[in-house]
């Protein structure tokens, strides 16, 4: 992944040979990102290996003869921030599943909006 990463031409298309360690590299960078130190296994508690794949067949450039999915620098970069992303919705939803955080749809920015709950209404 850093060799990817580091590349002098980031339109290089590259097969993903190896599904499982793809996924498990996109597990570790971007548990790196979110939590630095923290078990990359941990991430599938919030996005599952099934979906990291999924994320990756729908977002590579196509496949090759050998039916593997085919990225480059931006697909890599699309594929990272969707998982991220899903990681983040995973946690803020759980969050908001315990109590410890409201939501509620905003339909004039058509996203879902999070905020501390209100401790006193426990206590009521």
């Amino acid at each position: 992944m850093e060799d990817f990463e580091n590349t002098e031409d980031e339109d290089q298309v590259m097969a993903v040979v190896d599904m499982d360690g793809y996924v498990e590299e996109i597990a570790r960078a971007v548990t790196e990102e979110l939590s630095p130190g923290t078990n990359p296994s941990d991430l599938y508690n919030y996005c599952t290996k099934e979906q990291i794949v999924g994320i990756v067949e729908e977002n590579c450039l196509g496949f090759s003869e050998d039916d593997e999915p085919l990225i480059n620098f931006e697909v890599f970069h699309t594929i990272f921030n969707s998982v991220l992303q899903r990681v983040q919705n995973g946690a803020l939803s759980k969050l908001a599943a315990e109590g410890y955080l409201e939501c509620a749809w905003d339909d004039e920015i058509n996203e879902m909006i999070f905020w501390l709950a209100d401790e006193s209404a426990d206590k009521a």
